[in-house]
């Protein structure tokens, strides 16, 4: 009998679904056959480092990677992040450590990130990190501001910078001598002279400033910034020899430094904008003799000559929003705002993407048309599949700037079928396939009759049943086509300035559209005029996210759950039994033969009563909140929408015939508590029926998720962990063990 070490903790997680869990208990529990695909790849790309023979990544919502090769592939190094914490904003290499700051505080790993541990948590605990540095000696941190309130106020803002001396065992506060409202996100630079350490701080309302005896007193560092060069915004800083560079949201200043007492230093900052005034600058790093730079919204920059001028670099990239920067060698490393990574030799720059096992951040929809499941990303445009989510491949045309408006068209709200072509809703326009979605062109119509201005950013694209129209959720109202999108006409009487529709559905001869906080409105003359139709809606029912009809039900999932109305949209009536009724968002809704299933806040569910009552089935997924929604014959499929976990998938009789197998799952697994109950230490047993992966899950009475663990390569057998409760509170816990054979819960009380 093999023991695993398992320490049960107490601490801040995610909000668990209770109720679920109690019936799970008081009925066979369901199995856990949701399983990863492979991929698709991208990711927001918020931090680049190269330490060693090793690079890291930070992802937002997936924590760190890191590799060897960055050509090749890469895998994640999370051992001790969670939550917030896998929201990653600065990486830093100081010594034999690795620093590494997030939305959740600031964390360090001394074995080149195999596992983080906390630094200062009774600090930075739920404090966004915006920065993290070093002198060579002492690390410092800088912060988002905590109290806002004192922002525009004579108050002295909360503490936003420190200094650890003690490799981060104490931290010191060195930020009370700056001037009042300076602002709220700041970044932090050190630098060492043979004769001062000097430390620039970067707030987002005025500029840059600069302390000379560690932190005690700050002086304005700004001749020569004005306007928008004052607004940084926690942008970067890069020193080069003796000469600073300042990204901010107009471009690039320079300045001199002296490194020694006897060297001249500027008076003031100096412009180093040709080719680049004017735009926002979020990173910068020095490659040979290069400087390189990108921006918000344009891409990447190069200048060979000291930063004076500026040349445009972005062959082969698929985002032009790019955030981070850094250099292997002579090869550039590129991190995009969705599309992962890229990178290019120095010498000829050329971009190509390197995100091989980084997963897509987020998953904004799904969809499967003739045998091909469709990912839309946010930031990394249409991803395909043609193998069940074994391979992935990306579109072409859709992702490849300048298409779209400064390469938002790479950011896909919707897929779908319209007569002999596919249509994609884009944050840029509209787009159309006529190979089944291998390469795509713009099809926001022409002259007249072409979609411009606002309605260029697209919501939904659906086709009426009764007579075949396209039509066009965009930020300018409803838009109709009769001849397959070449051109179109406005229909938005009845909706005001203040009324988005953001999807469409049909019931019949009857349009429906949903908005973000005004319901529902309804046409029954083809989308020429609007009436509101929330009635019976709660408030915050009136954020709707899908619709679909089944028979003579329409199907509404909304903040306040699911919703259904018989009249064709007149009026609605609440069917949420057995949702979590503290976690009740509900974001996408597919119908498979008689079942219903819907995927929210709190997880996947299915029907099989009309969404008279709804069921959990989502046991096994290591996120529950999932936006995007879609199956085939054989699968179902879900997008993670936040924390970089790819799509999911689960075989579609699992979901539509589940019941018959839960008995067969909770056997197999034969989980036992002892002694139960528990004062000190209690002992899990379960059965693993084949090698493979286990995931221990503790909740406490409350319905939080206290710990999740996932136990990788157990062998087939018996198992037996051991659970530390000495320091747990008297109580009621629920342990949950999932496997590749299902998933068990079982209560553990704690007495003393």
């Amino acid at each position: 009998m093999t023991a695993f070490p398992y320490s049960f903790m107490l601490g801040t997680a995610y909000r668990a679904i209770w109720l679920v869990l109690l019936a799970t208990l008081l009925s066979p529990p369901l199995q856990a056959q949701w399983s990863k695909t492979n991929g698709p790849f991208g990711g927001t790309i918020t931090a680049l480092l190269q330490t060693g023979s090793t690079t890291f990544a930070g992802v937002s919502g997936g924590g760190i990677y890191r590799t060897n090769d960055v050509s090749g592939a890469w895998t994640q190094a999370n051992t001790g992040l969670r939550g917030n914490s896998l929201n990653p904003t600065s990486l830093l290499a100081s010594g034999a450590n690795l620093w590494l700051g997030t939305q959740d505080g600031v964390f360090r790993s001394n074995d080149n990130g195999a596992t983080w541990a906390a630094s200062g948590a009774a600090i930075f605990s739920g404090v966004r990190i915006t920065k993290i540095a070093t002198d060579g000696t002492d690390i410092f941190v800088a912060t988002s501001v905590r109290n806002l309130s004192t922002i525009d106020t004579l108050e002295t803002p909360s503490e936003c910078l420190y200094r650890s001396s003690d490799n981060g065992a104490t931290w010191t506060a060195i930020s009370t001598a700056l001037p009042r409202n300076v602002g709220e996100i700041f970044s932090v630079t050190a630098v060492r002279t043979t004769f001062d350490t000097r430390l620039y701080a970067l707030s987002n309302r005025d500029g840059v400033f600069v302390s000379t005896d560690a932190g005690r007193t700050w002086n304005a560092f700004n001749q020569g910034l004005t306007g928008f060069a004052l607004r940084l915004e926690a942008r970067e800083m890069l020193v080069d020899g003796g000469t600073l560079y300042l990204c901010n949201r107009d471009g690039v200043y320079s300045r001199r430094i002296a490194l020694t007492p006897t060297q001249p230093e500027s008076a003031a900052w100096q412009p180093a904008n040709t080719g680049l005034k004017g735009q926002i600058v979020n990173a910068i790093t020095k490659s040979g003799d290069a400087l390189f730079v990108g921006t918000e919204a344009s891409g990447a920059y190069r200048s060979d000559n000291g930063s004076m001028t500026w040349t445009s670099i972005n062959t082969g990239l698929t985002n032009l929003a790019v955030l981070s920067l850094a250099n292997v060698g002579t090869t550039l490393l590129l991190g995009s705002e969705g599309a992962g990574i890229f990178t290019s030799p120095r010498s000829t720059v050329a971009w190509e993407q390197a995100s091989n096992g980084i997963l897509s951040s987020q998953i904004l929809s799904l969809t499967v048309l003739n045998n091909t499941l469709f990912a839309a990303t946010y930031g990394n445009g249409i991803q395909l599949s043609r193998d069940g989510g074994a391979t992935w491949s990306s579109a072409k045309g859709i992702n490849n700037p300048p298409q779209g408006a400064q390469g938002l068209s790479a950011y896909i709200n919707k897929i779908a079928a319209a007569g002999n072509r596919l249509f994609a809703a884009t944050y840029g326009g509209l787009f159309a396939s006529s190979d089944g979605g291998s390469t795509w062109t713009a099809a926001n119509g022409t002259g007249t009759g072409a979609l411009k201005d606002f309605a260029l950013t697209v919501f939904d694209i659906a086709q009426n049943p009764a007579n075949s129209t396209l039509n066009a959720a965009t930020g300018d109202g409803v838009f109709v086509s009769s001849d397959e999108g070449r051109t179109w006409i406005r229909r938005a009487n009845g909706l005001d300035d203040s009324v988005t529709v953001h999807l469409l559905a049909f019931k019949g001869s009857t349009m429906l559209g949903g908005t973000l906080e005004s319901g529902i409105f309804r046409s029954t003359d083809g989308g020429l005029t609007w009436r509101e139709a929330s009635k019976g809606l709660s408030i915050a029912a009136l954020t709707v996210y899908d619709m679909i009809v089944s028979g003579n039900t329409i199907f509404a999932a909304t903040e306040d759950g699911i919703y259904t109305s018989g009249d064709d949209g007149r009026t609605w009536t609440r069917s949420s039994t057995g949702l979590d009724a503290n976690n009740l968002g509900m974001y996408k809704l597919s119908l498979q033969g008689t079942t219903l299933i819907a995927t929210g806040a709190a997880g996947v569910y299915r029907s099989t009563n009309g969404g008279a009552s709804w069921q959990a089935v989502s046991q096994g997924l290591t996120n529950t909140s999932n936006h995007a929604l879609a199956a085939d014959n054989t699968s179902v499929y879900i997008g993670d929408f936040a924390n970089g976990a790819g799509v999911w998938k689960r075989p579609l009789a699992q979901i539509t015939s589940v019941r018959e197998q839960t008995e067969q799952a909770a056997a197999s697994l034969n989980m036992r508590l002892s002694p139960n109950p528990s004062t000190a230490e209690c002992t899990l047993r379960f059965t693993m029926q084949q090698s493979g992966r286990a995931i221990i899950t503790v909740f406490d009475a409350l319905g939080r998720n206290v710990r999740n663990e996932e136990l990788s390569a157990l062998q087939s057998g018996e198992q037996s962990l051991r659970l530390d409760v000495q320091d747990v509170p008297n109580g009621v816990y629920i342990v949950q063990i999932s496997t590749g054979a299902g998933s068990v819960s079982r209560l553990l009380h704690v007495l003393r």
